[in-house]
């Protein structure tokens, strides 16, 4: 019996020791939420993935190499404190290919033809000094 309830206490201090970090933040759950929306699309992840935090109204550049497949979706996700993610596609040459800066924290972009693409990322609303985000690229 005195074992059974030391094993009790270790697993329970265990559990209080996980670093809040380590608990998610919403951002895996709503990209999992965003990619559900493609199945049946025939599209499947091409590898490319990029993370990171942003400050309330904060951008940042991130360039994606996209081969192998026809057709494309740039999903992205931002955690749970965040109401507005947008992104928004240029080619090359900086011309505008695609842009989702719907008031939503899982925007879709859509881009037809391989290639060397810029994806800016924006935090439009987050409660907090800054929210996590993820991008995601699918193809086709």
């Amino acid at each position: 019996m005195k074992m059974l309830a030391q094993a009790g206490l270790a697993a329970s201090l265990l559990f209080v020791a996980v670093p809040a970090a380590a608990q998610g933040d919403g951002v895996a759950e709503r990209l999992a939420d965003a990619e559900a929306n493609l199945v049946g699309t025939g599209q499947t992840a091409t590898g490319w993935e990029t993370r990171g935090t942003l400050a309330r109204g904060a951008s940042q550049e991130v360039t994606v190499k996209l081969n192998k497949a026809t057709s494309f979706s740039i999903i992205g996700a931002c955690d749970a404190r965040c109401d507005d993610l947008n992104l928004y596609a240029t080619d090359s040459k900086r011309k505008p290919v695609d842009a989702d800066d719907n008031d939503d924290p899982l925007p879709v972009l859509t881009i037809d033809a391989p290639g060397t693409y810029r994806i800016r990322v924006e935090m439009k609303q987050c409660g907090a000094e800054s929210c996590a985000f993820a991008v995601k690229a699918f193809g086709k």
